[in-house]
């Protein structure tokens, strides 16, 4: 996904999971020469491994350490474990420190939002505490780098931090609203799907899992309340329709806001962008695939 961003004119990218491949380390060190592509790191072994490929390449590849603040998925501790990674960064060639990185997801689905952002703000502390503690050594953290579309609100005006890794949120989904409770944003991915069979207590649309995910978070028609998901099958959406009311005709189309948007988008080629009602434009969906 970043080679195909840099080789579209993207020069500043964050590679926000940590490379230990050595030939995908290869592959990193050599997009140094066409774009800023910064890497995280989690470990003194993966600094070091890393910087080989630098120094092989003879680039210098900007670094995060990567801090585990809550989520327990990746990320050395805080303090003083952040800080020998990033000695081992700082001391070894082909490498540059950058700052910080963490992920605050543990606290998304929290509420109300005072519980939520005081859970947050422990976060974002301990990433912060851990930044002064590297800066005291000496050592660069000029970007703490935290977030995600769930908890947006919060971090991006926590002081201190410097970048939000928000990304869903271009198209918001009803996991991030009912799940997460984020209120900001309007929803702007849906799938439109026909209704393909139709009985008196059930509606049947061309829309299953291979054309939107129900993993996370089930789909829901837009701006109507007449029908009920039941399931998704391969091609089917099954959907019950709500008592007392009609429900959809044969043939009829749905508009169906996604349940979650990352396990939708990767299944299309591209995506139809609508302004007014009119087409606007036609993107193609590239980066499907890119995940080797």
């Amino acid at each position: 996904e970043a080679e195909l961003m840099v080789a579209h004119g993207i020069d500043d990218i964050l590679l926000a999971n940590q490379i230990v491949d050595p030939k995908k380390l290869q592959r990193l060190a050599r997009l140094q020469r066409c774009a800023r592509v910064v890497a995280i790191v989690d470990c003194e072994e993966a600094a070091v491994d890393l910087g080989a490929a630098a120094a092989a390449e003879e680039v210098a590849v900007p670094v995060l350490v990567d801090i585990d603040i809550g989520m327990h998925r990746t990320g050395t501790p805080p303090g003083k474990p952040t800080l020998a990674v990033a000695r081992t960064i700082a001391e070894t060639p082909g490498l540059q420190l950058e700052g910080l990185m963490g992920y605050e997801g543990h606290i998304l689905g929290l509420h109300p939002p005072d519980e939520k952002g005081a859970a947050c703000g422990i976060a974002l502390d301990m990433l912060l505490e851990t930044a002064d503690l590297l800066r005291s050594q000496g050592l660069e953290s000029a970007t703490i780098s935290a977030g995600g579309t769930g908890s947006f609100a919060i971090t991006a005006a926590y002081p201190g931090i410097t970048e939000v890794q928000a990304g869903g949120g271009i198209f918001m989904d009803l996991l991030y609203r009912d799940a997460f409770h984020v209120e900001e944003l309007d929803f702007a991915l849906t799938v439109v799907a026909t209704v393909t069979s139709r009985r008196a207590e059930r509606v049947v649309l061309d829309a299953g899992f291979k054309t939107l995910s129900a993993y996370h978070h089930p789909p829901h028609p837009l701006c109507r309340d007449d029908l009920v998901l039941d399931y998704l099958s391969a091609e089917h959406g099954v959907f019950r329709v709500a008592p007392g009311r009609e429900g959809p005709k044969l043939k009829e189309r749905v508009e169906l806001v996604v349940g979650y948007s990352d396990s939708t988008t990767f299944l299309h080629d591209r995506l139809v962008g609508v302004r007014n009602g009119c087409v606007e434009r036609v993107f193609d969906v590239l980066g499907r695939g890119l995940v080797t």
